[in-house]
């Protein structure tokens, strides 16, 4: 194939592994280069012209400072850092396409159907998975992918084209300095960042086939078969469900111990796993051909200063926290000059204070796993703070006069049309485009004004199509559902087998959020073509006909949090908030009644019903991390990138909101919704709560629309609303549930239901009087404080007494 090639990197000491991967492409395509980038020195170990492919150096790349980007990385993340800078290095050298693939990867059948997809993409991606999961530990499995990223980099193509371009030069940036594995901080070394890849590079093809990149992750569902009894260097055929197999990854195989499948998960070895084994051992007879046990031990060249001490994880942390400031040593490898980085760390030595902080504050962590980390601190785009911080501002602000947004949202009293009769009647005169559509929002009672605000400029929009509230909540006379700009909805009316199991191990939030699929589900049910979710804290405002349209085309539609690539400072840290937190926002989910949406609305459901926390570091944002994946499990699925839908903190420096006489834009094309996630009436001043990044002062025109909302909320009720309290958050004896009493009960698991509904406390089996004969389980133990303090009471400088007041507050919030 003209102008292809592909490519591998790799230390020296792996070098056992990217002969074989050269030896098994080169069998099946001769003509095509293979290179190998090595992130080491040959140091006379081996001589490259020999090798069965061609050598480049980390020199030959356009990386700039060379010097502070080998020596910021360990081996292992050098080595994944560098991929994006080779492959525009085989772009710049002519190529026109150019693929690369990991070191631990298996040539066994012809590359040429993904190789010629480059011709016409410039962006080729593999997902690890290719459907949602089933059988035990699925979820688990699914849970894994979220944290290391859906795209495997075990194989990544572009062609020459401005979109490629764009693409590789984004990700070496972050990867300059963002390579490491850091599941909190959104980071699983390279691979996570390609998550964000389809919503900033809509020409990036995403290839849906089970022959390429076989890998523990997907084994349970690729069973592999055998043509012929000869060993792997005859070619012969592999197959894949049916499929060829085109190249196996031995991602995490230890030759060394040939009975695990992978040192990254023990849920598999060779004797789950059939012919597969089979494949396993050729592996292994050909590793040992091409020298492992030589190459195994061949010493990494930047993993030593110039004098020969060892460089530790230690020094390469620090040098990284430094930032820019490493770059006043030079090369961090020489020991020499008086000012080098081996003086200053040796002058160093005994401020070890982080080292301290950090590993006792984590072992807090991991003793007290169960308390719940940070639930509630984060927006419907789930921005948990990160890099980006938190901040709360109480000073009052004036607000605005109830002008509109379109010259004036009626308030909800003032609406001829209110009450559910009147949306359901409405119906008939909505045109032929939007029949049979129907939209909706969640709540609990505190938050009715928000929800009366976003059904007043909906209905304003479109009065002929019906809107719906899911009360996750009991009315208990606090409000008249019939006077209500919109049909209200209850939990109970969804048919929801484990609704008490439900709404007692999910918090209002957390339970609010699992709602979503159901909901959905539940309005597709009752005949309508197509159904649209929108968070409470949105208003509409302009005509929606085109995005209502839209969604009814697709299977799902989903909104990306952000289009493009961050420029600017921050740009890194922002990003990887929404590897934290999701791709795509839960604020606006849409689905028609096609098999799609249903299968995909059932594998939401399934996952939501246990897995709707707020626990980044196991891959769960509430409802909303899930939606990564429904990208490529499901077919149908459409990303809307309209810059005028879903507009919130989270894209506003990138969108250019204007406010008119006549309404409000974004880039010159009118605004269909604004999304106030985050916003707090009651500190108006700050433009959200999940981030201190914006201020009021900051937002020009936008600042006003937020004056806007504020009137439109507290004309709505807010400041009688906010005060109603949750039904669920007591016992039916008037007893209030503690987070903890929850989190106990979802851990629990299938054992809770011979409770019944936990919420009743008279039953002699019930959940509360369980509870109460094992309250010692409950909480922060007093054991884990102690070990805390004794790791770090010095350099902590925290008395028992406070430390133990900060885990008991840990382990009780419910925020």
């Amino acid at each position: 194939m003209q102008g292809v090639v592909v490519a591998t990197i790799v230390a020296k000491n792996y070098l056992s592994f990217a002969r074989v991967l050269a030896d098994s492409f080169r069998r099946q395509h001769p003509d095509v280069p293979f290179f190998v980038l090595l992130t080491d020195e040959v140091d006379d170990h081996f001589d490259p012209a020999a090798e069965p492919f061609q050598l480049l150096r980390l020199s030959d790349l356009k990386i700039p400072n060379l010097p502070r980007f080998r020596f910021h990385y360990s081996q292992q993340e050098l080595t994944y850092a560098a991929t994006p800078y080779l492959l525009s290095h085989l772009l710049d050298e002519g190529f026109s396409r150019a693929a690369f693939l990991k070191q631990e990867s298996l040539v066994v059948g012809d590359l040429t159907p993904i190789l010629a997809l480059l011709k016409d993409n410039p962006i080729v991606l593999t997902p690890h998975l290719l459907e949602p999961l089933s059988g035990a530990g699925a979820i688990e499995r699914e849970l894994n992918i979220l944290q290391s990223g859906v795209y495997n980099v075990g194989f990544l193509g572009v062609s020459e084209s401005a979109a490629a371009r764009e693409f590789l030069a984004w990700w070496g940036d972050r990867l300059y300095e963002h390579c490491r594995r850091d599941v909190p901080q959104g980071m699983h070394f390279e691979q996570r960042w390609l998550d964000l890849v389809p919503a900033f590079f809509p020409a990036a093809r995403v290839v849906r086939d089970h022959g390429f990149n076989v890998g523990h992750w997907n084994l349970p569902e690729r069973a592999i078969n055998f043509r012929g009894e000869t060993l792997l260097p005859d070619g012969a055929a592999r197959m894949v469900d049916g499929a060829a197999c085109r190249f196996f990854r031995f991602s995490g195989f230890d030759p060394e111990r040939p009975q695990e499948i992978t040192r990254y998960v023990r849920r598999l070895d060779m004797d789950d796993i059939g012919e597969t084994a089979e494949l396993f051992r050729r592996y292994v007879a050909l590793l040992e051909a091409a020298g492992y046990h030589e190459t195994k031990t061949w010493p990494y060249a930047y993993g030593f200063f110039d004098n020969g001490a060892l460089v530790t994880d230690r020094a390469r942390r620090l040098y990284r926290e430094l930032g820019r400031e490493a770059e006043r040593f030079g090369d961090a490898l020489a020991v020499a000059p008086p000012h080098s980085f081996y003086n200053w760390l040796n002058s160093h030595n005994d401020d070890d204070h982080s080292d301290v902080r950090r590993g006792a504050v984590a072992r807090l962590w991991r003793a007290a796993r169960g308390h719940k980390r940070g639930d509630g601190n984060s927006g419907s785009n789930g921005n948990n703070g990160g890099a980006l911080g938190r901040k709360r501002n109480d000073d009052p602000t004036p607000t605005a006069s109830v002008a509109s947004v379109r010259q004036a949202i009626p308030g909800r009293r003032d609406s001829p049309s209110a009450g559910n009769g009147a949306a359901s009647h409405a119906t008939h005169v909505a045109g032929k485009e939007l029949e049979g559509v129907a939209v909706a929002t969640i709540v609990a009672k505190n938050y009715l004004s928000f929800a009366r605000v976003l059904a007043q400029s909906f209905r304003r929009q479109h009065p002929g199509v019906p809107f719906f509230v899911l009360l996750t909540d009991e009315v208990d006379d606090y409000f008249d559902p019939a006077a209500e700009p919109f049909q209200l909805l209850h939990p109970r009316e969804l048919n929801i087998n484990e609704l008490p199991r439900l709404r007692f191990q999910y918090y209002r939030k957390q339970f609010a959020a699992a709602m979503k699929p159901y909901l959905l589900s539940h309005l597709l049910e009752r005949g309508f073509g197509s159904a649209i979710f929108l968070d409470p804290d949105t208003l509409i405002l302009s005509d929606l006909t085109a995005l209502l349209t839209e969604a009814r085309r697709h299977s799902v539609t989903l909104t990306p949090h952000l289009l493009a690539p961050l420029k600017g400072d921050g740009r890194a840290a922002r990003e990887l908030n929404l590897l934290q937190v999701g791709v795509y926002n839960g604020g606006f989910v849409g689905v028609s009644a096609t098999p799609g949406a249903r299968q995909f609305l059932t594998w939401w459901r399934r996952r939501v019903s246990r897995h709707c926390r707020f626990d980044i570091p196991q891959g769960m944002h509430y409802d909303q991390r899930w939606l990564d994946l429904a990208a490529v499990f499901f077919d149908g699925v459409h990303i809307l990138r309209d810059p005028g839908c879903n507009v919130a903190y989270w894209n506003l420096p990138e969108r250019d909101v204007r406010l008119h006489e006549h309404g409000v834009t974004v880039d010159g094309q009118p605004c269909r919704f604004f999304h106030f996630s985050g916003f707090d009436p009651g500190r108006p001043r700050g433009v959200t709560r999940y981030s201190e990044r914006l201020t009021m002062d900051e937002l020009g025109d936008t600042a006003e629309l937020f004056r806007r909302y504020l009137s439109l909320v507290e004309a709505a009720g807010y400041h009688e609303t906010k005060a109603w309290p949750y039904a669920y958050d007591c016992f039916d004896n008037g007893a209030g549930v503690t987070e903890r009493a929850r989190r106990i009960y979802r851990d629990m698991g299938d054992a809770v239901d011979q409770f019944g509904d936990p919420l009743e406390t008279a039953p002699p089996h019930s959940y509360a009087r369980w509870l109460r004969r094992h309250d010692g389980l409950l909480g922060v133990s007093q054991q884990a404080v102690t070990r805390l303090f004794a790791a770090g009471r010095r350099r902590l400088g925290v008395g028992r007494r406070r430390l133990s007041a900060w885990a008991t507050r840990a382990g009780d919030s419910r925020r």
